[in-house]
């Protein structure tokens, strides 16, 4: 199912808010607590089903609730090759929107952080951040 700008209706009123409910995919299940199901704008849910069809774990997502374009958020592990792969998916059932995909990084205790990447706490400690 493809959509059209045009028949995107994001609506400003929560209280009217054009949302669906899916089933959590199991490459999703590990990054929501393990939730059964998910709350997805409904102009966009078509669009998020490909790319979950396709193996694309997404993190979060809205449809930009017609003030902004839609917006993907996916874990740092992708790397640039795959958001080409990503953004050519998108264009299968949304050729008409550019997508804004952003990317999360989770950010550790300063403590954590030696065993993640080697010569950080010196870094820190010099910087005076620690």
């Amino acid at each position: 199912m493809k959509i059209k700008k045009s028949e995107m209706n994001c609506n400003l009123d929560t209280d009217k808010q054009n949302t669906v409910i899916l089933p959590c995919p199991e490459i999703i299940k590990p990054f929501s607590q393990n939730k059964e199901t998910l709350c997805i704008d409904a102009e966009i849910a078509p669009v998020l089903e490909h790319l979950w069809q396709n193996g694309i774990v997404t993190l979060s997502s809205c449809c930009g609730h017609g003030t902004q374009p839609p917006s993907l958020v996916i874990a740092d592990t992708y790397c640039l090759e795959s958001i080409v792969e990503i953004r050519l998916l998108i264009a299968d059932i949304d050729p008409d929107n550019l997508w804004d995909i952003f990317q999360w990084r989770l950010v550790k205790d300063p403590d954590e952080l030696p065993a993640m990447f080697p010569g950080v706490r010196e870094y820190v400690d010099v910087k005076g951040v620690v």
